[in-house]
């Protein structure tokens, strides 16, 4: 009864959300004067720009820096650059936190003048055919104005982009584009952004769009459509040979102009990107919408975000995707996907082999939905990529969740696809993963070779060493197969914990590495220490402890190393830290610096001086129970001024028993704290 509950809680959140976030039915009338007055501020603001830069233009002493004789460069004599950028489908695999599908076209042009200074000078170019493109968005031109410059482009021979976002247009524009349309054999890119162009104008062009062959990019982006001026613009694209994008993002086209698209592709077979985003799209518009699907070759990339397909759509999308072998990218973000239908889409998915790009985010998502999606992506083997994220006001994935996706999949394909390629698991959290099978010593070797392979040093693998080296037994078999592989990989330890002079943090991947080491070392195989000191490790290590003496966790773990070395019964373990306390020289730098350090304030053992001190405590300790330490030790001739010193502290530092403050069992030491956030 309580899942039930917490069920509907999060339903009810997530139906608030949407309520907040969907748009909200407009009446037509009020739509388009919201329209009109965001386009009319637009224009102010960059007249009172301009009319300020033509009066510094003509009172010279407004300029503080312009040169005076310098010439006015012919800006329509520049032709700007127009670069064509196809929509690029990220590689399966890659990283696609920041993914976002781009513009297909950038056009970059400068400003020249005012705004009517600008318009008579194109209007001049035009039939000189010097333009490749005109661009005059948002200047606020009447339909007069637009309708002249059309007018120019009917004959012009040169002209390849025409943008006109954002201006006013009516019966005699839309006649003209229509002429152009019929006539212009060169202009390719239309953009008509933010022009009320609706049923009137969607009838004024349609015998235009019909024959035209030479326009391959149309935008109509917020052109005020809605069912009618969808239903004219279908029956001039039926015909058209050319057009391969098409943009008609916020419509207001509803599941009725959705019907209208359907009867356009099956006539239309050259359009391949559509993007039919916030339109008020609902269920009867999606299953219409499938048909486009099941029938159409040709269409390649659909985008629906932000519409208000449910369950019931996203399943007839799913059924007419068996059908489709063409389509490679669908952008369903941001409608009101939930478990059933995110079910039957995963199903879809996995056995479609065109698609490549499917994103799902903003959706609404749970566990047995993940699973799914999860399922589907290993079945693609890493030719699919979907891309998903935690909605506003969503619940992360508890770690219970997690574990139910590992407990699904099991660790072996998990890992198999992982081997494969690292990034095929967004939604497993690969700690968990790893700690799931830290038992399991086969798996276990298999993903520490595969991160050698990759030669990326990755951090994971070395989480999952240190799980299995902290909760194995003294098993030399086991531990013997990651002592080898610890082994072959030596020189490339080396490289990762190699100090940098221009490192001011220790990094997350010189820590992990060293985590690691200190676990294999601790295993006391002999064949390791022998490779160990033929290798400049223990010298990589002593450095890093003097370069960061404030990294107190780096400091902790090489303590407890020392500390093993010191107590260990085993040869090797003596061995290696003869070579730490005699030949590298790190004991004699520890003594002089722990000296001079000792000089100032030591009332409290902190950071640096109080690792230091439990190290000194820990060697004067081993010395008093092993004679050979004690002559190793005594061979320093600071050994009597440290010992001295270090009683000195030790007195001023140790606090009464009566007086210390009672221990909080529940409260972790830092190291346990650390280990818990990485593990």
């Amino acid at each position: 009864m309580d899942e039930f509950k917490m069920k509907l809680k999060k339903r009810e959140e997530q139906q608030k959300r949407r309520s907040i976030e969907q748009p909200k039915a407009i009446p037509k009338e009020e739509e388009k004067k919201i329209n009109l007055q965001l386009i009319t501020q637009e224009w102010k603001n960059k007249k009172n720009l301009l009319k300020k830069a033509q009066e510094q233009k003509s009172n010279p002493s407004l300029l503080s820096d312009a040169p005076k004789d310098s010439p006015k460069p012919d800006k329509l004599s520049e032709k700007p650059e127009v670069t064509h950028v196809p929509s690029p489908l990220p590689k399966p695999g890659a990283n696609l936190d920041n993914f976002v599908p781009k513009v297909p076209l950038k056009v970059e042009h400068e400003d020249s003048g005012d705004d009517e200074d600008r318009l008579q000078k194109i209007l001049e170019a035009l039939p000189l055919n010097h333009l490749t493109v005109v661009d005059l968005k948002a200047m606020g031109l009447e339909d007069p104005d637009v309708s002249q410059v059309l007018s120019g482009l009917i004959t012009n021979k040169s002209v390849t982009t025409l943008l006109l976002d954002g201006n006013e247009m009516d019966t005699h524009s839309f006649n003209n584009l229509n002429e152009v349309l019929l006539k212009n054999q060169v202009l390719n890119h239309i953009c008509l952004n933010f022009v009320v162009l609706g049923e009137n104008g969607a009838l004024a062009i349609q015998s235009g769009l019909s024959k035209n062959h030479s326009v391959t990019y149309l935008s109509l982006v917020g052109s005020d459509l809605f069912e009618n001026g969808m239903a004219a613009l279908a029956v001039g694209l039926k015909q058209n040979s050319t057009i391969t994008v098409l943009n008609l993002s916020e419509n207001s086209i509803s599941d009725t102009g959705c019907n209208y698209l359907s009867e356009l592709f099956d006539e239309n077979s050259t359009i391949t990107n559509l993007n039919i985003s916030n339109n008020y799209i609902n269920e009867e518009g999606a299953t219409y919408l499938s048909n486009i699907i099941t029938k159409n070759s040709s269409l390649t990339s659909l985008n629906l975000e932000r519409n208000s397909i449910e369950d019931g759509g996203c399943i007839a999308i799913s059924d007419a995707l068996k059908e489709n072998s063409t389509l490679k990218e669908l952008y369903l973000g941001n409608n009101i996907l939930e478990t059933w239908g995110m079910k039957v889409l995963a199903d879809s998915l996995a056995d479609n082999q065109g698609l490549e790009v499917v994103d799902l985010r903003e959706n609404i998502f749970e566990i047995e939905s993940e699973i799914a999606l999860q399922d589907a992506m290993m079945r693609r083997k890493g030719k699919l990529n979907v891309l998903w994220r935690k909605g506003k006001g969503e619940v992360e994935m508890s770690k219970s969740d997690m574990s139910a996706i590992i407990e699904y999949f099991g660790p072996t394909q998990i890992i198999d696809t992982f081997k494969k390629n690292m990034n095929l698991l967004p939604l497993v959290d690969i700690e968990l993963v790893l700690n799931h099978i830290k038992y399991e010593r086969t798996e276990a070797l298999m993903m520490w070779e595969i991160s050698f392979n990759q030669g990326s040093g990755y951090c994971h693998p070395l989480q999952l060493l240190n799980n299995i080296l902290k909760i194995q037994t003294a098993d030399s078999v086991s531990n013997k197969d990651f002592c080898t592989i610890f082994m072959e990989n030596l020189d490339r330890i080396c490289k990762i914990l190699k100090p940098e002079p221009t490192d001011r943090v220790l990094h997350f991947k010189k820590l992990q590495t060293f985590q690691l080491t200190k676990n294999i070392i601790k295993t006391d195989d002999p064949a390791v220490s022998i490779a160990v000191l033929k290798s400049p490790l223990l010298n990589n290590i002593t450095d890093l402890f003097f370069q960061f003496p404030n990294n107190s966790i780096f400091l902790t773990e090489f303590v407890d190393l020392l500390e093993h070395l010191l107590f260990s019964p085993s040869p090797s373990s003596f061995n290696l830290l003869s070579f730490l306390f005699v030949q590298s020289g790190f004991f004699h730098k520890l003594i002089t610096n722990f000296l001079s350090e000792s000089d100032s304030d030591f009332t409290s053992r902190k950071g640096y001086f109080g690792h230091m001190t439990k190290i000194f405590n820990k060697t004067k300790e081993a010395a008093s129970k092993n004679p050979k330490f004690e002559k190793i030790f005594e061979a320093f001739p600071l050994w009597p001024q440290l010992v001295e010193k270090l009683e000195e502290i030790n007195a001023v530092t140790i606090t009464p028993a009566h007086l210390k403050p009672p221990e909080n069992t529940n409260k972790k030491s830092a190291l346990n704290e650390f280990d818990d956030s990485v593990m």
